[in-house]
């Protein structure tokens, strides 16, 4: 039987005076000006807060304020001017450290009705007393400024214009949760207000008659659209503000109602996890504490969630849109706890499992993650729920109401925490803590600062603002002080970085003997060094809220400091891109935190590397620190009674995207190899795309105010005029919205920029520029495009006529062809089969070869292209493939050393990603030299080319014979005139030049699907490299040269050698590296930009790689002929750097297996250590082949592409 609590009364808090730092107390902490139902900490001086709309007394720009900057230092509030109404608006943090918001309502005028002006959907769209504007598809963006900048400029101020910055669809009570990229999804949410988002009976669950929006959405949104989610169905009702957490895997953790699902947010795949138990509900308006337990590395960064408190009243009891059918003040709120590891280490199924009751029940309890690696929970009521009402299906009216238009009673001021790392029954407590005795129910919101106090504020559960009912509109502000304020002394480290990777070299921080107390060895040993984001706070919830403990190690000095060394980040599915404080925690006893980026500070695909290897603790005898020992012990032994897995040595292994040493193989020359990370920090493959990092952008606000500034903070749109305009098309809303790579934004200047689509700070965004290209262009195998588009952007726009690309009167030089092609590129036939998909371009093929040949040696694919082909539709390979895709991580390539009749194993290459051997390929020999094919895919060039000649359009002709001997730009035409050597002509609006020069790789494997072997054997002669080479491309050879020269080299070897009856030497071509793979109209990809070496095994890969991104781009509904400049540009700036960076790594593998690169020379130096780190090291090279993916690539090219036109049209039309 549940037992009714009433009101509790609050008892008097006794404050200490403003600014004191007692521990379990509650401080004033001044007048916030608008009630705080939103706050975020923009960085070490200012917490922003966000109202909704309504009547505060505070005033800007002649109307109401909802929106404030709260300094720390001060505890003054200054109001700032957001136009748009921002009630129960989601947000994320930006990851270069700006914030946006995203929804809310229409706009309202007093009392909560609607705007003056009401748009055609019914909603208010604009209101003459409060001026706010309709909020429902807002985003918002911020970026914010200290004290030292000048807070009159707009890039201080809020960026809030739907007409040219917007979601696509109307989303209330909706969820954002950040992605590894720095992308957001932005997760349902109500079309129109209410209690909950249903009717009852509830028949319409998926639309609620048009009430509910059960879909996501992406920001930016990258030319994807909304999709209907089905969890949010199935939940319907109880599914506003969902609970989400983006998991180590890339997928996400949600949890609604009482449901809870892994999704794959990419291909919306939903897997159902079990529901909560005892039907307790979590999300708005049951409001429970909900929040992820440190990621550290004793629980190897692997996600938990906490939920606590909530309400499991039954189905029927919730009502629907317009109120609850019960009196809820009335129905206790929960204390039950659970726990949930979506993803478990071990692979055992997900369960929730039984966690410590809350000491009371809650609802809008609020977690609060302290850099101690604890948890305060704060605010809420013990009976009820969120919302607010003015009746409920058992209260008739309003005046009969007891507590106002609160759902919610018993307000809770005393504060509680809970430690995760005690056993359970212990993990409760509430150690000496003060009351407050300001009632935090609905609309209230705390976050942590970064001295690890907390700011606590708001509480306004009234339609309107009201300050003489019960629980009134509240604009009082607290800051509650932690037990580890007890301490007299606290850790002052010095060296923190501005900016935090993924990965890479560690990092050095001092912590000086006056830290801290006691042993030097002890203290060392008990500090943690953590990143914490305190996130977006609103309705009890902290979107975005993550601990991360990094990795680190330390050096204990003679003068009692302590040098700690710190691995980097994870990787961004930890700890995704953005802003943290960095705490150093000595004893249970945090420092300051100080503000960091975290990842690129950009938008796309992270650049992630291989952790470095810390060096080992160093500890000495008798040192001590100088800090003050008065300090209270009660900070540690309530709340630290285990250091969250610190020890000597904070190590652990990582999750997701980074693994550790792989090997491959490599026979020849010498010897053989592949390598991984040496472990002096060299860095492994930054990104999968290479954004346009030398367009420069509005840096940091420089302009220095004088005192605090405090006058009002206006948001004037007029700043933003180079893109305002008059007709406000589907040019300008969500579908369009999207991260360009050249109009950076930053808060800071220690910062990298935060591209974006449409950059509201940026007052004129760079055109995309052309990199002038080597003159020196030549191909033998070419393809002719012609557009037969008529002209239009793909927007709702009149068609523009079609533009000529350059000046009239420029020439396009003359080439020279390269003799000895040999034919049937793998990129030009991957090129034309990405184009197959687009019949209103037109292809032309002019292959200089009688006939596509199969010349050359076998190809091999890594992961990343295999799933570029895959991505085209291409069927059939995986039949002519000697091996087959599987997902285990197996040995792909072992490295051995076999110039000597006993071969010396010196690494093994772990791939994630088998490929199954065929039958065809058991063969005794294969098994007894133990080759396994790992995450490398085989084929004979033959094959792997019929399959792509099969999927070729019948539209393309192909041309044999049609060797180019010039080509020129005809006026007034502006088309292309190619002239060949047999004297025809040719014309066409784009030509596409690659050049198969064939490629060897020092390995042996299978084609044919096991019929054949390809052996390779590489001779690097040193003295050739970098000179042109005059002699025949290939030529036949004796076999007894191979036999020969490998006749002292392990004898497994030679047996292989000894199956070999035809020999063939290859001289290896190489392009050096090009300034473009474009000029003017003509394009190179595959070998004719950057022909490589085949130490890698990546030739075809990179071909393949250029063709798939071009046909995007070429294939884009905008890709016409006036915008080829724009479409060439992209692809030059996105593939180039990428593919060079590969032909280079390539050239550095051939010199590394061949003992003749200056790290690695043979000798006698070349021990068994040093082979060991040569293959840690060729591995390293390595792991972008299956650790990365092309999907990123493809998707900032056509943001790239859409945002760049997009913006051209827009001015075009002004």
């Amino acid at each position: 039987m549940r037992s009714i609590l009433s009101l509790l009364a609050l008892s008097a808090a006794t404050f200490s005076p403003v600014f004191a730092a007692k521990a379990g107390s509650f401080a004033d902490g001044g007048n916030t000006l608008v009630s705080a139902m939103m706050m975020f900490l923009g960085n070490e001086e200012k917490v922003y807060i966000l109202d909704k709309a309504e009547g505060n007394a505070a005033t800007v720009g002649g109307h109401p304020a909802w929106g404030s900057v709260w300094d720390i230092a001060s505890h003054q509030a200054t109001v700032m001017d957001v136009k748009t109404n921002t009630f129960c608006s989601s947000g994320m943090h930006l990851p270069n450290g700006s914030y946006a918001t995203f929804g809310g309502n229409g706009a309202i005028g007093r009392g909560g009705a609607i705007g003056s002006q009401v748009s055609s959907t019914g909603n208010g769209a604009w209101d003459a007393l409060y001026q706010d504007f309709d909020g429902s598809r807002a985003i918002r963006i911020l970026n914010p400024c200290t004290d030292s900048d000048n807070w009159s400029s707009s890039k201080c101020q809020w960026f809030d214009d739907s007409s040219l910055l917007a979601m696509q669809k109307q989303r209330w009570y909706s969820t954002a949760e950040a992605l590894a990229d720095g992308s957001i999804v932005l997760i349902g949410g109500f079309v129109n207000g209410g209690y909950i988002n249903r009717n009852y009976p509830n028949t319409d669950p998926q639309f609620e008659g048009g009430a509910a929006e059960n879909t996501y959405e992406f920001y930016p949104a990258n030319g994807r659209g909304v999709t209907p989610l089905n969890f949010l169905i199935k939940t319907s009702g109880l599914n506003a503000y969902a609970h989400a957490f983006l998991l180590n895997s890339g997928n996400m953790l949600v949890q609604a109602n009482f449901s809870t699902m892994i999704w794959d947010y990419n291909k919306n795949v939903e897997t159902a996890l079990p529901d909560m138990p005892g039907k307790v509900v979590r999300v708005y308006p049951a409001s429970g504490a909900v929040a992820m337990l440190p990621l550290t590395p004793a629980n190897n960064w692997n996600p938990t969630v906490l939920f606590c408190g909530g309400s499991d009243m039954p189905e029927q009891d919730w009502g629907n849109y317009a109120n609850p059918a019960i009196n809820t003040w009335d129905y206790p709120a929960s204390q039950d706890c659970q726990r949930l590891t979506p993803e478990p280490l071990d692979g055992s199924t997900p369960a929730y499992e039984q966690d410590d009751d809350m000491l009371e029940g809650r609802t809008m309890g609020q977690f609060i993650t302290l850099p101690d690696g604890t948890m305060l929970v704060v605010n809420g009521g013990l009976n009820g729920t969120a919302g607010y009402a003015t009746q409920t299906g058992q209260t008739a009216s309003y005046s009969e109401m007891p507590f106002g238009m609160s759902l919610a009673s018993g307000p809770v001021g005393t504060p509680a925490i809970y430690n995760p790392n005690l056993p359970k029954g212990q993990r409760w407590s509430r150690p000496n803590f003060d009351t407050s005795n300001i009632a935090r129910l609905y609309h209230s919101s705390a976050m942590l600062l970064p001295d690890g106090s907390v700011l606590i504020a708001g509480s306004n559960p009234n339609v309107d603002v009201n300050t003489s009912t019960i629980f009134q509109t509240e604009y009082r502000a607290e800051i509650f002080y932690p037990s580890y304020f007890s301490a007299s002394t606290r850790p002052v480290p010095t060296g923190i970085p501005s900016n935090i990777s993924y990965g890479g070299p560690y990092f050095d921080i001092s912590i000086p003997s006056t830290s801290y107390t006691g042993s030097a060895n002890a203290a060392a040993g008990n500090t943690t060094v953590v990143l914490l984001r305190g996130g977006f706070t609103t309705h009890a919830m902290n979107m975005g809220q993550r601990y991360v403990q990094l990795n680190n190690t330390f050096t204990v000095n003679n003068d009692g400091s302590i040098t700690l060394h710190v691995a980097q980040a994870p990787n961004p599915y930890i700890l995704q891109p953005g802003p943290a404080l960095l705490f150093v925690t000595i004893n249970g006893i945090p420092s300051n935190g100080t503000m960091v980026i975290v990842g690129s500070g950009s938008m796309g695909t992270q650049p992630v590397s291989l952790a470095s290897e810390l060096p080992d603790s160093v500890t000495l005898s008798n040192i001590s620190g100088s800090g003050d020992n008065t300090s209270s012990a009660q900070a540690n032994s309530d709340q630290n009674t285990n250091d969250n897995g610190a020890s000597g040595l904070h190590t652990g292994a990582i999750v997701g995207g980074v693994v550790g040493a792989i090997a491959v193989i490599g026979l020849l020359g010498a010897l053989l190899g592949l390598l991984l990370a040496r472990r002096r920090s060299r860095s492994a493959i930054s990104s999968t795309s290479f954004a346009m990092t030398g367009v420069t952008g509005l840096g940091a606000a420089a302009a220095l105010a004088t005192g605090g500034n405090r006058g009002y903070r206006s948001s004037d749109s007029s700043a933003f005029v180079p893109l305002q305009h008059d007709n406000h098309s589907d040019a300008w809303n969500g579908s369009t919205v999207n991260l360009a790579l050249g109009s950076p934004y930053k808060d800071d200047v220690r910062m990298a920029s935060m591209d974006s689509g449409w950059d509201p700070y940026a007052a004129n965004p760079p055109s995309p520029r052309m990199v002038s290209p080597d003159r020196s262009i030549a191909s033998a195998v070419w393809m002719c495009l012609c557009f037969i588009k008529n002209g239009g952007h793909g927007l709702h726009f009149e068609a523009q006529p079609l533009l000529k690309l350059v000046s009239p009167g420029t020439e396009l030089p003359s080439i020279s062809p390269l003799a000895n092609s040999s034919g049937g590129g793998v990129g030009g036939l991957t090129f034309a089969v990405a184009m197959a998909q687009h019949p209103d371009v037109q292809i032309e093929i002019f292959e200089a070869a009688a006939e596509f040949s199969p010349v050359g040696a076998g190809i091999g694919l890594w992961p990343r292209a295999w799933k570029a082909l895959v991505a085209l539709g291409i069927q059939g390979l995986d039949q002519v493939s000697s091996s087959k895709p599987s997902d285990d991580t197996v040995c792909t390539l072992e490295f051995r050393k076999s110039d000597q009749q006993e071969p010396y194993v010196f690494g093994r290459m772990m791939t994630k990603g088998k490929f199954v051997l065929s039958r065809n390929l058991q063969l005794a020999l294969l098994k007894r030299l133990n080759l396994t094919l790992g995450t490398l895919l085989f084929f004979h060039r033959a094959d792997f080319q019929a399959v792509l000649i099969k999927h070729l359009h019948p539209s393309c002709r192909v041309r044999y014979g049609k060797r180019l001997e010039t080509y020129k730009r005809m006026k007034p035409s502006d088309e292309i005139e190619l002239v060949f050597e047999d004297g025809s002509k040719a014309t066409c609006d784009l030509l596409v030049g690659w050049e198969s020069t064939g490629w060897v790789a020092n390995i042996a494997y299978p084609v044919s699907n096991g019929r054949l072997v390809n052996l390779v054997a590489n001779n690097i002669d040193s003295k050739r490299t970098d000179t042109l080479f005059n002699g025949p491309w290939i030529e036949d050879v004796d076999t007894r040269t191979l036999k020969d020269t490998f006749s002292d080299w392990e004898p497994e070897f030679r047996e292989l050698v000894k199956g070999i009856d035809q020999v063939s030497r290859w001289a290896v071509h190489t392009v050096k590296p090009l300034k473009s793979f474009v000029s003017d109209k003509v394009v190179l990809l595959g070998d004719a930009a950057h022909a490589m070496a085949a130490h890698q095994g990546s030739g075809a890969g990179q071909a393949i790689e250029d063709s798939c991104v071009l046909a995007a781009l070429l294939g884009h509904k905008l890709a016409n002929r006036g915008s080829l400049s724009e479409v060439l540009h992209i692809y030059d700036t996105l593939r180039r750097p990428f593919a060079l960076d590969i032909a280079q790594r390539s050239f550095d593998n051939g010199k590394y297996l061949s003992l003749t690169h200056p790290d690695f020379p043979a000798g006698d130096g070349m021990n068994e250590e040093r082979l060991r780190e040569l293959g840690e090291v060729i591995t390293e090279k390595w792991t972008w082949a299956w650790e990365t993916s092309l999907d990123q690539t493809i998707r900032e090219a056509i943001e790239l592409l859409e945002t760049t036109l997009s913006r051209e049209i827009g001015q075009s039309n002004l």
